[in-house]
């Protein structure tokens, strides 16, 4: 339903279209390669909030099934980006309720599956666990480029709730690029543009009707010491 791109090297003159979605992006004004955008496939309500002054980071809010509220944040932060400067809009984007992070946050940690912790990785496991987050990283490296060790920089952040219904899988093909791609499956529904739907018009049933069928149903000639699933079945 979602489809989440980073380095994305969009300016604001380049048309980008994908059939079947919308798209919302940011494109970095200075550094092309810091651009993000999210793609979300068609029919699926949603709105975009601006969480910073960063370009780089994109959240949409969608409604699922049940009527709880889903933000999810694509992310880029360069590695050179200024360290106190990143600690704020981490800071502020974990501390959103119902958060699905996804993005390069260029951090090392050994709780996404790094042989090191660097300084941002100690800054990112903090958060995680000052606001009761959980990463759905399993130690797969997402990362990698000639003559370098492979790295899970690609970080996955969510609820303890969501993560229990996400299925998060790292991909082989590359597509050429030096990041893998991350397929994440969510057990549950969105809420969808309105459709035509099916209406039982009730004041117009036979009552009486009814309930003598139901009746007969129920006084089977197995009574009720018939098969549970059998009698479910005829129900």
């Amino acid at each position: 339903s979602f489809i989440l791109l980073r380095e994305t090297f969009l300016k604001p003159s380049n048309k980008f279209k994908f059939n079947g979605y919308n798209i919302i992006r940011a494109d970095h004004p200075s550094r092309n390669g810091n651009g993000v955008a999210t793609l979300i496939k068609k029919g699926i309500s949603f709105h975009k909030e601006r969480l910073c002054d960063d370009p780089a980071i994109l959240s949409t809010i969608v409604k699922m099934k049940n009527g709880d509220l889903l933000d999810i944040v694509n992310v880029y932060i360069s590695p050179t980006d200024n360290r106190n400067e990143t600690r704020k809009v981490v800071e502020k984007i974990m501390a959103r309720p119902n958060i699905f992070l996804a993005g390069d946050l260029n951090a090392h940690s050994s709780l996404f599956g790094a042989k090191t912790t660097n300084r941002r990785g100690r800054l990112i496991e903090d958060l995680i666990a000052t606001n009761n987050l959980v990463t759905l990283n399993d130690g797969s490296d997402t990362h990698s480029t000639p003559g370098k060790s492979a790295t899970p920089i690609d970080i996955t952040i969510t609820t303890p709730k969501m993560a229990i219904k996400s299925f998060w899988t790292v991909l082989e093909d590359t597509m050429e690029s030096d990041h893998h791609p991350i397929m994440i499956a969510i057990d549950d529904r969105l809420e969808e543009h309105s459709r035509t739907s099916r209406v039982i018009n009730t004041n117009k049933t036979n009552w009486q009707q009814y309930n003598t069928r139901f009746d007969e149903i129920l006084g089977g000639p197995h009574g009720n010491d018939e098969d549970v699933e059998v009698f479910a079945r005829r129900i």
